[in-house]
């Protein structure tokens, strides 16, 4: 009897074990160990194929206020422990969405005073940290969402603006439009210091009514605004798009979204909510997947994608309600488990993509432990008080206290990424000049680079242009640029004590007259350019030999209104440069 009691068992665990192995180790999470995140959502409850699929988790609303805080100072966080829990006990990701927005508020809200929710916003958020900090902390958090297209209930956009207002950081700029913007940022940063915050939005991709431009409006006033403890501008780090209602969005126009929203920003982007329906058919569901997807997966500047929902039946967009292929929600498996079309492309796409040998935890731009990269940043403020951020892939490697004479600067890092040498302390009187980065040993001079928004060129700051000037806040961008090395010396003359190497004067002037002084230790061949600050040249002055000695040159040129020009010398072995300020 004992006997034939074990043989049935013995074949039961042998078909669990098997059916184990093809139901979850033979289903590893589609971005495992790629080196970016790939999530979803979860609710009430954990679906029992989560684990095959995704290795980050956002509440699909347990996070958000209205849920948290149904009854005024009592939280429940119940339903956002839930993802976070997963997270936690899975090496996932957990983000917390969301803590500020206009919709999904507590039904008290609507009728509270101005400080009475200026105060319960920050007594919110910090019970969040008093909650979560506790457990670990929260990796990323969507900060604001839909700030833009989501009208904020006008009592609770008047509490933040007065939070903004009442924060003495905030003194010398009282009346910034994006206030109300900034504090929600403010608070975050306050409370969760080490966090990754972002900005959330909808419908930026396909640029419904024109809202990409103040989405990057508002995400600039937040980098250029300080936080609430050091006064550092470290208060936002990624742009969230939503990327539903995407239909009809072709490759070209969200890589153009994607890239507009770097080049204007500097910031990460992160696609947060992404989904599609199978409407009206499940080809139509697998080509905006096959055609979006890798274009945010293979940018090297999204740092992951949530997408919003994946089970037929459980999802926000329900169709037709229709079960099976006949199903126009946005579901990309049967509630059988079984792949729809577009999942089936999904895992065929992950896994074709390159697996990191160290498998990373999942995060923003995860990457193997190695070899730290050296880099010196050569580099001068025009005045004391300028400083240069040495950033990477947005965050902050090191900042440079910068002094008056050219000196170099040295960093190590193991982050890969875009490498930006960023200028946030402009006061309109500090200019910063970069010679050049050197990255191990290989020199990148600052002229030489594409991008360059601290230039003040076209008569205004970020007009474009190749400079090592940064007159204003901005940055020179060091990414996929080839390198060149630069023989000879170059000084940029600003001091009194300099000016037996060159001299200008008047400086500055108003008539386009002005006479350069500059002093030739030996005979040898010169040019003498008027360029603007992106290096293009306006006036030949010289190309010749000149003897040894003092030497006196007069420049006459047209002028169509206030510019900053430079005057360059170039010798055999130097080049001497000096800054001229023309006004009409």
């Amino acid at each position: 009897m004992k006997t034939n009691l074990t043989l049935p068992v013995c074949y039961i665990l042998l078909i669990a074990f098997f059916s184990f192995l093809s139901g979850h180790s033979a289903k590893a999470q589609l971005a495992k160990c790629k080196g970016k995140y790939f999530g979803n959502i979860l609710q009430y409850s954990v679906p029992s194929n989560y684990n095959s699929f995704w290795n980050q988790a956002t509440s699909e609303n347990g996070s958000k206020w209205g849920s948290v805080e149904g009854t005024k100072g009592v939280y429940n966080w119940t339903s956002s422990d839930l993802a976070y829990n997963w997270a936690k006990n899975n090496g996932g990701l957990f983000k917390y969405h969301t803590l500020v927005w206009g919709a999904q508020t507590p039904g008290w809200v609507a009728s509270a005073s101005t400080a009475t929710l200026t105060a319960s916003v920050q007594a919110y958020i910090k019970a969040c940290a008093d909650h979560y900090n506790p457990l670990g902390g929260i990796k990323m958090i969507d900060v604001l969402n839909e700030p833009v297209n989501t009208p904020m209930p006008s009592n609770l956009k008047a509490a933040l603006t007065a939070g903004y207002k009442a924060e003495p950081a905030n003194a010398g700029d009282l009346n910034n439009q994006y206030g109300w913007v900034i504090w929600c940022f403010q608070l975050a940063r306050k409370y969760f210091p080490s966090s990754t915050l972002l900005i959330n939005e909808y419908n930026v991709e396909m640029n419904w009514n024109n809202c990409r431009a103040p989405y990057i409006a508002m995400v600039n006033a937040v980098k250029n605004a300080p936080n609430l403890t050091d006064g550092r501008k470290n208060l936002i780090d990624g742009v969230g798009l939503q990327a539903h209602g995407v239909d009809n969005l072709t490759a070209a126009n969200f890589k153009a979204c994607i890239d507009e929203i770097w080049n204007s920003t500097g910031v990460s982007i992160h696609i947060t909510e992404f989904d599609q329906t199978a409407n009206p058919n499940e080809t139509k569901q697998r080509d905006v997947y096959s055609r979006l997807i890798p274009v945010a997966w293979e940018h090297p500047h999204v740092a992951g994608i949530t997408l919003w929902g994946y089970i037929q039946g459980s999802t926000w967009i329900n169709g037709n309600g229709q079960a099976g292929a006949g199903g126009t929600d946005s579901g990309i498996i049967y509630a059988n488990g079984n792949d729809r079309p577009a999942m089936t492309w999904l895992k065929s796409y992950f896994s074709g993509q390159p697996t990191l040998a160290c498998c990373p935890a999942p995060a923003p731009f995860a990457s193997c432990p190695g070899t730290n990269r050296s880099f010196v940043v050569r580099a001068r403020g025009t005045a004391a008080g300028a400083q240069l951020q040495l950033r990477i892939n947005g965050n902050v490697i090191s900042t440079f206290n910068l002094t008056t004479a050219f000196a170099n600067y040295t960093a190590s890092s193991t982050a890969t990424g875009t490498v930006r040498l960023e200028v946030t302390t402009d006061n309109g009187t500090w200019d910063v000049e970069v010679d050049y980065l050197q990255i191990n040993g290989t020199i990148l001079q600052a002229e030489n680079q594409a991008v360059n928004t601290a230039l003040y060129s076209n008569g205004r700051c970020g007009g474009g242009g190749s400079s090592q000037i940064m007159h204003c806040n901005g940055y020179i961008e060091f990414a996929n640029t080839a390198a060149r090395t630069f023989s000879v010396q170059e000084k940029f003359v600003d001091s009194p004590s300099e000016r037996n190497l060159l001299n200008i004067y008047p400086n500055p002037v108003s008539n386009g007259n002005v006479t350069v002084e500059f002093y030739n230790e030996k005979e040898q061949y010169i040019s003498i350019d008027l360029v603007t600050t992106n290096g293009r040249i306006v006036k030949k002055v010289a190309s010749k030999k000149f003897e040894a000695g003092a030497h006196q040159i007069n420049i006459d040129f047209a002028h169509p209104g206030t510019e900053l020009y430079l005057v360059r010398i170039k010798k055999e072995n130097e080049i001497i440069t000096k800054q001229l300020l023309v006004q009409h």
